[in-house]
């Protein structure tokens, strides 16, 4: 999520801040909620903001210092890898924020500005059988934007790039990643129901990709030990025990 419209920034105080904003209210509240189970606290109400936008923030070193962009991929790539769970929640977190889908064609496409993050996005669907395409240039650095909110017009500071999963490989994508965000997940369901492809029965049943919160658990357990906050180390190592690591791991995408 954090790689897709989340953002992690230090506020002219110096406290270290991670958030998201958006106007999907699941894709928020799930947002707070992975935030609430990783922290040990109570989940950061979202907050209205103007132009139907909604917000939600907490403060924390640890999370700010691994998530802050640009996503340092070789950090984290062996645990998102470390087993096939792990790469399926960390895909539908991308595909809930940077993905869409659309309602008449149901072509599932995603955009983001780091085209190496795309590129490390598509090799990972293609580790699971998922074929793509691209990444291609969708908006170029400098394009003319209208901001509602502002009543203004700018310039876009960097290029756009997205990539496609192709025809044949939504019904998969569907079965071993989905959406979280219902609107997205229905218009996906709608395309291949028109298409007469969820009547089959799928080969095998698959169960949900780990929760976005569990995910982030299993990173930080590895990247930080044994505990994740200063000051409160002993309680931290207590939550992030918690975390189940899956049994088996896959090897590194390539």
């Amino acid at each position: 999520m954090v790689a897709g419209d989340g953002w992690a920034v230090r506020k002219s105080s110096g406290d270290p801040i991670i958030g998201c904003e958006a106007k999907d209210k699941e894709f928020i509240e799930e947002f707070a909620h992975s935030l609430g189970r990783v922290l040990n606290r109570n989940p950061p109400k979202p907050a209205p903001k103007e132009d139907r936008l909604l917000r939600v923030s907490a403060k924390s070193k640890t999370l700010n210092d691994l998530l802050r962009k640009p996503i340092d991929i070789e950090r984290i790539r062996r645990f998102v890898e470390y087993s096939e769970d792990c790469i399926r929640s960390f895909l539908r977190g991308f595909f809930d924020s940077e993905g869409s889908v659309d309602k008449n064609k149901g072509v599932i496409l995603c955009f983001n500005t780091d085209i190496r993050l795309l590129e490390y996005v598509q090799r990972l669907l293609n580790r699971l059988g998922i074929e793509t395409s691209g990444p291609r240039i969708y908006t170029r650095r400098g394009t003319p934007f209208f901001d509602k909110k502002q009543g203004k017009t700018y310039k876009t500071r960097k290029d756009a790039y997205c990539i496609y999963v192709k025809a044949k490989g939504r019904l998969r994508f569907y079965r071993l990643i989905g959406f979280t965000i219902r609107r997205k997940r229905q218009r996906l369901e709608k395309y291949l129901k028109r298409r007469g492809l969820l009547d089959k029965p799928p080969n095998q049943t698959l169960p949900n990709p780990l929760p976005h919160h569990q995910l982030l658990i299993t990173i930080i357990k590895n990247v930080l030990r044994p505990g994740f906050e200063p000051g409160s180390r002993a309680r931290e190592a207590r939550i992030l025990d918690r975390a189940i690591l899956p049994e088996r791991p896959v090897s590194r995408v390539e």
